[in-house]
């Protein structure tokens, strides 16, 4: 099943499409971004308005939440999801279509 990839809600309904790019992330580890980004309503709401830093703190909550054993990190994670959708909304071309446009 398809999920948001800023909060990982199921069933996204849009994409937004970027060139591919890859972002450094904290001890040497890559997060590579390829084709399309899927966002619910929610996070493509932020997307639209530019409301990076909701979108942020909305990923890092929900991140949190599925896994709480991850809470003592959170400072790190919030910079490192604060430069990825930095990246995103730097590489981000025109406007979003909807996800069933993505299998055609």
């Amino acid at each position: 099943m398809l999920k948001c990839d800023f909060c990982s809600a199921p069933n996204p309904k849009w994409k937004h499409v970027t060139p591919d790019f890859t972002v450094g992330v904290h001890d040497g580890y890559h997060f590579s971004s390829h084709g399309f980004w899927a966002a619910c309503e929610v996070c493509n709401t932020f997307i639209m308005r530019g409301e990076q830093m909701a979108l942020s703190v909305r990923s890092l909550d929900t991140l949190l939440k599925a896994s709480p054993e991850m809470t003592p990190y959170c400072c790190d994670l919030f910079v490192e999801m604060e430069e990825l959708h930095r990246k995103f909304f730097a590489f981000r071309r025109g406007e979003p279509g909807l996800i069933a446009e993505a299998a055609a």
